[in-house]
Order: C-alpha cells, then structure tokens, then sequence
C-alpha cells in the first residue's frame, strides 16, 4: 500500500488547517454590536461578538440576530475534515468557533472547505482511490491483462498507444499503468468481482456512485474553481460528503480496512476562552 488511508488523512487536515485564526477575524464589541452589524459593509455570514477581550457570542449578520456563546458553536482544532462538513450538513449552521486546550483559536465556515487544505485532502482521498482500485484490477487480472484493455472498449487504442510511446522510451510498465480514474471506474463495472467487493448490485448502481467521484477528480484539479458553492444540489455540501463518503468506502472496501469514524468531542463553553 503506498496511499494514505482516510483515517491517517483525518489526523493531518482538520480544522486547525482551514480555521480563520483569532489574531485574524473580524469581531464586535458587545456594548456597540448592534450599531457596527447594521452599519456593516462586510460578506461574513457569522461574526464573533467579544466582551473585554473574551468571546461572548456571535451575531448571524443576516438576521443581525444575536446569539449568546454555548456549545452548539464549540468544536475542537482536531476535528477532520469529514466530521466538520457533517457537522455543516446536518446541523446547518453557518460558522463554529475552534477551540484549542479550551481556548477559542479561530472561526470556521463552510467557505473555507473551498481552501487549499480541504482540495489537497480531497485530491488525497481520490487518489488513494485511484491506487487502490489500480492495485486491486492488478492483481485480479496479472495472468490475463489483455481482458482489461477488453473491458475498456473503445478507450483501448488509445491506452494501447500510450503503451507504445512509453515503450519507444524504453520505459516498459503494465497496462494497468496506463489507466486513468475514469478508465479504472469502466473497469470496476463491468468487472462482477470487483462491483461485488464494493458492494455495487449492477452496473448501473457502480456507475452513478463513481461516475461523481471522476467528476470530483476533475473540480478539484482546477484550483481557482470553488469546491462548494450552496448548501445542497450540484457543487453543494451535501453533494461533496456524499462523494466523499462513496470514495472513503471503496478504499475501506479494496483495502479490507474498517472506515474511519471520528469521536464527537465536548466542550465547556464557561472555559473555552483566551486565559
């Protein structure tokens, strides 16, 4: 195996990684937030309101609502990336203040998923997808690797002629080589072992699970285009942690690993402050 898993990716991108640090945001003053939130010429949906130095709430700015600090807007620096867009998926909220050691460190929203840390773990999901199905089609077909290019249809002169401008080069690999995510994915369905070992009934069922995931592949390589641009339907929340639950799943499934799961962590709200 030569990928990380998810569960490894969990402990590297968090939301330490994608938090607007303290030292950085915008915040109010509790004696005068109701004049600076109708006053303001800001995009922030949430604002933290501070009271001598210590956060005391935070001011939907749509609404100009305030809401005082509890543990409903607390989560830990070590939340990964998965945990906190289901957070944002199934709680609606709009913002959560991070903590750290029960200090308040920085604000996170679902803007900042469309940060470099949350592309490159999400490039790190799918390619570690891309290797594990490429190891698993390896291995089922060694004795009979022209059954693979078989399967591609008509993708298979144009891997045969990637083949042979490597081979002019004197660079000799397998074919499994020369496959692309999608081309993988062509493979896995209509390869009956390999839809059975994912758990994919028919073809059908692989395709439209998959064939989200190469399009995942695709938005993520182009990095001025956002990853998330509304709550639900194309290009969604709801749409990125699904896919990214399919993609988790197949690695969990072609490595014969458990998937990941995170622990939900519990926060004092009356001590999560600056000392």
């Amino acid at each position: 195996m030569h990928y990380l898993l998810p569960i490894q990716l969990n402990q590297i991108f968090t939301a330490e990684t994608l938090m607007t640090p303290r030292s950085e945001w915008m915040h109010y003053n509790l004696a005068t937030v109701e004049h600076q939130a109708r006053d303001a010429h800001h995009s922030f949906d949430v604002v933290p309101v501070e009271d001598a130095g210590r956060v005391v709430g935070v001011i939907l700015q749509s609404s100009r609502e305030y809401r005082p600090l509890n543990e409903e807007w607390l989560i830990s620096q070590d939340t990964s990336i998965p945990h906190l867009l289901d957070l944002f998926v199934r709680m609606g909220q709009q913002a959560y203040l991070v903590v750290h050691q029960q200090q308040i460190v920085g604000i996170v929203t679902p803007a900042d998923l469309n940060k470099l840390p949350a592309r490159v773990y999400v490039y790190h999901v799918i390619g570690g997808l891309e290797m594990a199905l490429a190891e698993r089609i390896r291995e089922m077909y060694r004795n009979n690797p022209d059954e693979v290019l078989q399967l591609l249809g008509n993708r298979a002169p144009h891997v045969r002629d990637s083949q042979g401008e490597t081979t002019t080069g004197n660079v000799e690999v397998d074919d499994v080589y020369y496959l692309d995510l999608s081309d993988l994915v062509t493979v896995l369905q209509k390869s009956d072992a390999l839809r059975v070992k994912l758990g994919y009934t028919s073809r059908k069922a692989a395709e439209k699970a998959l064939g989200g995931i190469v399009d995942l592949r695709h938005r993520v390589m182009h990095t001025v285009r956002p990853l998330i641009l509304k709550q639900r339907g194309d290009e969604g929340l709801e749409q990125l942690q699904e896919r990214l639950q399919i993609a988790t799943a197949a690695i969990a499934a072609l490595a014969e690993s458990p998937a990941p799961t995170d622990a939900v962590l519990s926060i004092d709200p009356s001590v999560a402050q600056t000392a």
